[in-house]
């Protein structure tokens, strides 16, 4: 029985081996052409003409931090706001109407919530994201009256993009908690989300759990790639070790975290 299990074993690696093993030779040669290139590509650039950089840092990067990126940021906020308020109002209509045995109209709900919390969390990143791009200019810029009023109205907007993120979250919640009274947990809560996973049912539970497992796997082919790319442009542009380090730190964050779980839930 044993002698079976591993030939067995050895069938699947052999069939898989040959798979891989064409896979690392594509991808070695096809990292090696990248890699001539991007070397070639940064010694021309290196010892060429950097007026277009100089350029690009000097004029159009402020340009797009202070002309640009701040009225995307307002118009954002603005569209994300009366987006979700208007799901949040047809949902809260939806259930003030809304049958305990209705399963259909229950899952309808729970799917624009869903959506909902999706874009509002989607558009939260990338508002801090453009908020970050601003502050680069920020400290030792221009320090004109306009700059100054620009300055105000990110902070401004970007704090209430943060409330209105937790608004958001909250409503969704207690909307959730109207039609489940089992679940349990506030956002205010810094253990809301174990409160919350306690309180869902075994189907619930493992949804999360298959999600984050995605959501590992995922980041862990991201930070594999985001760490062969940044090695390649390391070697021909001087972009310094930060970008390296942050992804292979969050790789590590990744692999360790879930592994440690893992062995905590085994035992």
């Amino acid at each position: 029985m044993k002698q079976s299990i591993q030939e067995n074993i050895q069938k699947e690696d052999q069939v898989a081996q040959k798979r891989f093993t064409i896979i690392m030779i594509i991808a070695i040669l096809f990292g090696a052409v990248l890699g001539f290139l991007i070397v070639f590509l940064g010694r021309s650039f290196i010892t060429g003409d950097k007026s277009g950089l100089v350029t690009f840092t000097k004029i159009v990067s402020p340009f797009l931090q202070f002309y640009i990126l701040p009225f995307i940021l307002v118009l954002l906020t603005a569209i994300i706001d009366i987006r979700t308020r208007s799901v949040l109002k047809s949902c809260r209509f939806a259930l003030t109407h809304w049958d305990v045995e209705d399963e259909a109209g229950a899952k309808k709900i729970n799917q624009s919530l869903s959506k909902m919390l999706t874009l509002s969390q989607g558009s939260y990143v990338i508002a801090f994201c453009i908020f970050g791009l601003i502050c680069y200019n920020m400290v030792g810029g221009d320090s004109s009256i306009y700059h100054l009023i620009i300055t105000f109205i990110v902070i401004a907007t970007f704090l209430y993009s943060l409330l209105s993120f937790t608004h958001v979250q909250k409503k969704s919640v207690n909307l959730l908690k109207e039609m489940n009274p089992e679940k349990r947990g506030s956002v205010f809560d810094l253990k809301f989300q174990s409160k919350w996973l306690e309180s869902c049912d075994e189907a619930e539970q493992l949804i999360i759990y298959k999600s984050a497992y995605k959501a590992y796997r995922v980041m862990t082919h991201i930070c594999l790639g985001l760490t062969m790319i940044f090695t390649i442009l390391g070697m021909a542009f001087p972009i310094g070790i930060l970008p390296l380090l942050l992804s292979c730190g969050l790789w590590l964050v990744n692999i360790v975290v879930y592994n440690l779980e893992s062995m905590k839930l085994e035992h």
